[in-house]
């Protein structure tokens, strides 16, 4: 075949899904995880946040080189997650708090449990793309493609499958193998 397909757990996309269920535990009476103490009077509006978070989410899709330096870009902090939150004093200081309460749960369980969520799809997801492309007699692009697992579903409305991206998560329908082939065709 002349294709690829592996899965990646983005450190960037993971934490706009967690900085969003952060967001929403102070403003939506959410439980979802994580909650952690912070104040409040650093959270941008609803309207706001809105736009901030689905900006940063579309700058890092938008990225063309993202599966191959994600953990690159976090470290030098490439995208503005500082955008966020109000432009207050502390507001830096407010953010590295919430990154590091992140990179403990993403680095001590979060990375493992969504791989383990997407390892078993890799394999099916290209034998039904191999399958599809026979089926179908046409011809896929030669390059590899990538499942991006985030640990909770982003908005509907924000981007899920952009260039050599597809964005899977446990708790949102997975795309179909024929979405996932049309990224995929020549």
């Amino acid at each position: 075949m002349n294709f690829s397909i592996s899965n990646i757990t983005s450190i960037n996309l993971n934490f706009i899904i967690y900085y969003l269920n952060l967001y929403d535990n102070y403003f939506n009476n959410s439980t979802r995880f994580p909650w952690i103490d912070i104040d409040r009077n650093y959270l941008l509006g609803p309207d706001e946040i809105e736009i901030k978070l689905k900006e940063v989410w579309n700058s890092i899709i938008n990225t063309y080189d993202l599966s191959q330096n994600d953990f690159e870009y976090w470290r030098n902090n490439k995208f503005y997650f500082e955008d966020l939150l109000k432009n207050k004093p502390q507001r830096t200081e407010i953010l590295e708090y919430i990154k590091k309460t992140y990179v403990h749960w993403y680095w001590g369980c979060g990375n493992q449990l969504c791989n383990i969520f997407s390892d078993n799809l890799v394999e099916k997801y290209y034998r039904n793309l191999v399958k599809f492309k026979i089926d179908n007699s046409i011809n896929f692009k030669g390059q590899m493609f990538y499942l991006h697992t985030v640990y909770s579903a982003q908005p509907n409305d924000w981007e899920s499958i952009k260039g050599d991206i597809i964005i899977i998560s446990p708790d949102k329908p997975l795309p179909s193998t024929e979405a996932v082939a049309k990224i995929c065709i020549l």
